[in-house]
Order: C-alpha cells, then sequence, then structure tokens
C-alpha cells in the first residue's frame, strides 16, 4: 500500500530525534480512511508504538495479535466478530486504545518476539460488525534481527487480574510510564478516564453521563503479556476500567469488579 502524502509527513515529524540512546525504536501506525499505515517488517526487539488518528480513521482502537504462519486471517477475521474472547491459536499482544480526540497520537513500548503479526481494529463501524471483519487490519512480520533496544523503566505499575486492576491508589501528577501486566486468564484492557471537576468516583459509577474524559490506554492484552504505557497526568480522580465480556457470562468485567479509582496528586 503507498503511504499517503499526510501520514509520511507525520512519520517524518514523529521520527526527528525518536531514539536516545538505548531507547526503543519508534514504530509508527496511522488509521486512515482504507485502514492501517504501518511497516511491513520490523527487527526483534523494544519498540515505542505510536498510534495516531487522521481524520478517516478515527474512531478506531488499535489491537495487535501474534499469529503462526498456518492461520487463515479471513477466518480469524470473521471470528473476532462475535468471539467473546481472542480465539485460539492467536494471543493479543495489546496496544492503543485511542482518546476522543483523533488528532492525538498515544504511545506504548512493547517488545516483539521474530514471527508473524497483525493489526487489527476491535472498535465497531457504522454496520454493526468490527472494523476488522470489515477489512481494517494489516499483516507484518518481525524478523530475527535484533535492534538491540534496552528495556524500559517503569514509573508505575498495574496488574491486571480476574477481576480487578491491583496497583497504586495514587500517582502523582507528571509523565508516567506505567508497566500494565495480564496476570489473569482472560484478556483484559485498560481504559483511563479523568473525572469531571467535583464528580465523585461513586458518582460516575452511579450516574450515566457523569461528566469524564476519555483518555484512552491498552487495548486487549493477552494472559502473561505486558506493554508500557506512556501517559501525562494531571491532578484530579480518574477510573480505570474493563469493558471485555466475561465468556462464562457474558457479563462487561466492570459488572464482575473491574473498574478502580487512581488519585493523582500535585507534586
Amino acid at each position: 500500500m503507498r503511504v499517503p502524502r499526510l501520514a509520511a509527513a507525520l512519520a517524518a515529524a514523529l521520527a526527528v530525534g525518536c531514539r536516545p540512546s538505548g531507547g526503543a525504536p519508534q514504530l509508527l501506525v496511522v488509521a486512515t480512511g482504507g485502514g492501517f499505515d504501518a511497516p511491513a517488517t520490523v527487527e526483534a526487539g523494544w519498540h515505542r508504538l505510536r498510534f495516531h488518528q487522521l481524520a478517516g480513521g478515527k474512531g478506531r482502537n488499535l489491537v495487535l495479535f501474534a499469529v503462526p504462519d498456518a492461520l487463515d486471517l479471513e477466518a480469524f477475521a470473521r471470528a473476532l466478530d462475535t468471539a467473546l474472547t481472542t480465539p485460539a491459536p492467536a494471543t493479543a499482544r495489546g496496544g492503543s486504545e485511542s482518546p476522543v480526540s483523533p488528532a492525538d497520537t498515544t504511545s506504548l513500548v512493547l517488545f516483539l518476539a521474530p514471527g508473524r503479526y497483525v493489526w487489527a481494529s476491535m472498535t465497531r463501524a457504522a454496520n454493526g460488525r468490527r472494523y476488522v471483519t470489515n477489512g481494517v487490519r494489516r499483516e507484518f512480520r518481525v524478523t530475527a534481527d535484533s535492534n538491540g533496544a534496552d528495556a524500559p523503566r517503569p514509573t508505575a505499575t498495574l496488574s491486571l487480574v480476574d477481576f480487578a486492576f491491583v496497583g497504586a491508589d495514587t500517582l502523582d501528577e507528571g509523565a508516567h510510564r506505567i508497566r500494565v501486566t495480564n496476570d489473569g486468564r482472560q484478556d483484559h484492557v485498560l481504559v483511563l478516564h479523568r473525572l469531571g471537576e467535583g464528580v465523585s468516583f461513586a458518582e460516575w459509577l452511579s450516574e450515566d453521563g457523569a461528566p469524564s474524559t476519555r483518555m484512552g490506554g491498552v487495548s486487549r492484552l493477552g494472559p502473561d503479556q505486558e506493554v508500557f504505557l506512556d501517559v501525562t497526568l494531571t491532578p484530579g480522580r480518574y477510573a480505570a476500567v474493563c469493558l471485555i465480556p466475561d465468556p462464562a457470562s457474558g457479563r462487561p468485567h466492570t459488572e464482575l469488579g473491574m473498574v478502580r479509582e487512581i488519585v493523582v496528586t500535585e507534586r
């Protein structure tokens, strides 16, 4: 696929100064009206994923799946439309739950081992089907060559279990790199909301329409997987939620207790 001029210009702009000594190289994925623009091959190792939505790609999230060479991607995409968990033998490796604004660029760090992968969007289009089922996906391969990047250093950790978030209740304001791990047996996501001024956590949970701002987060992450989420937090109250359904009951994980308040304090 030929990269559109706007996406190429964005890649050039974001690439400037993107890799300090020993740091993870940048891996840019752009959601466009026709799908995703992204490299066809990358080296193994730690990568800093930058996800950007152009106007035509508004409303999509980005999920990375590790898939075996023998897997039929068409059949896999069809299965994702109705499956309540990632169909075996694929593994959900995380990605970006985007904020509301399509102009925002989200960032996280993840490790890629050699193999076959596919970027996909699991949000639903106007026809009710997931974008991945409509063809919004991009396959790529991670080569055996290593980029030699160092492992990232987190400022905080957050564990996803069945069914809770385990980690600090308070964080200092400012830039954070949060190590997010799935220590449960089901897929999970982490979506952060900043609550409106004066809105308590209890009010936000109990009142439909209580003001909040969606800040994005980590998309579908399979068991035993980890990513490092880059986020800048201002003082206030935040809610972490997981909306993936439980395969046994069909209920979203939030209804099973997977919601947590995080308070960000001034330094």
